[in-house]
Parts: structure tokens; C-alpha cells; sequence
């Protein structure tokens, strides 16, 4: 069953809704955040319905912003689902990525990385408070394909910096 909060950004989401600028994705829900320029699509178990959200992603033009917060491979079932992924490699729009107390090592964090290394049209990416043992090759790939970057930020990170 999918929550009224989730219908709302979903809803935003296919409409095209102009001033939906930014959409974060999240284990946890933040009061007051669906508004203005902000949709909030909250993940806490693999049945969240990322499919129908990576869907209404791919012809979206105004998200200009994605952020992923807190998500890990439990919240999705292991990796996020081939057509969420589909989604975000179809949008135009998207320019700025964020990634947010998330774990960079497993495949979660790789297949997110892998989607923008493959689309390789964003300006910005910042990685705040991540975990990134075994996820700086996808990381320094993804930094490295996008040849429009003009902001990289990496702020508060743990893990062993290994390159290969």
C-alpha cells in the first residue's frame, strides 16, 4: 500500500509539477517537506513502489535535483529496482546529485553511482556522511564521466580510501 505521502510526490512527479525542483529519497520522513520546491518519496521496505517512481522519473523535466538519504540495501531489498534505475538513466533534467548518510560499499550506492557514470550530465555531486569502503571506484568513475561537473563536494565520509 502506498502512503498518501508518497502519492503526493508521485503525483508532483508525472504532472511535471514546475516547481518540483528537488526530490529526495529517504528512510525517514521529514514533516512539511512535500512543499515548494522540495518532494519527499520516503523507502522503508523493498515494496515502496520505486518502480512507478523511476516511471514517472523518466519524462519529469523539472527535477533539476536528486538526493538520497539514509537509504540503505535493506530499505530496498538489496539493490534498487531496474526500472527506478531506468528512470533516472531516461530524465534530462536531473544535474545535481546528493548522497546523504548512505553506504557507498555495497550495491545500492554502486548502482546509483554506475546510473550517473553511464548518463554522465551532472554539474554537481556531493557525498556528505557516507560510508565508502569498497565504493570509491564507482565514486571517482562517476566523477570522472561527468564532464560538466563543476561542484564535487565530499564532506564527513568514513571508510578506507582504496584505489584499484
Amino acid at each position: 500500500m502506498i502512503t498518501s505521502y508518497n502519492r503526493d510526490t508521485l503525483v508532483r512527479v508525472q504532472k511535471d509539477d514546475p516547481t518540483l525542483r528537488v526530490l529526495r529519497i529517504s528512510s525517514i520522513k521529514t514533516p512539511n517537506l512535500n512543499l515548494g520546491d522540495v518532494g519527499c518519496f520516503v523507502v522503508i521496505s523493498p515494496d515502496s513502489h520505486l518502480e512507478s517512481l523511476g516511471d514517472r522519473i523518466s519524462s519529469n523535466t523539472s527535477i533539476e535535483c536528486i538526493i538520497f538519504d539514509r537509504l540503505t540495501s535493506e530499505h530496498v531489498g538489496g539493490d534498487l529496482p531496474r526500472r527506478f534505475l531506468e528512470g533516472l538513466m531516461k530524465n534530462g533534467s536531473i544535474r545535481k546529485l546528493k548522497l546523504v548518510q548512505c553506504d557507498l560499499s555495497g550495491a545500492l550506492g554502486s548502482s546509483i553511482l554506475e546510473t550517473y557514470e553511464e548518463r554522465g550530465k551532472l554539474t554537481s555531486i556531493a557525498v556528505r556522511s557516507c560510508h565508502l569502503d569498497g565504493g570509491v571506484d564507482a565514486l571517482i568513475s562517476a566523477i570522472a564521466s561527468n564532464s560538466f561537473l563543476q561542484r564535487i563536494c565530499l564532506k564527513n565520509c568514513r571508510g578506507r580510501l582504496r584505489f584499484n
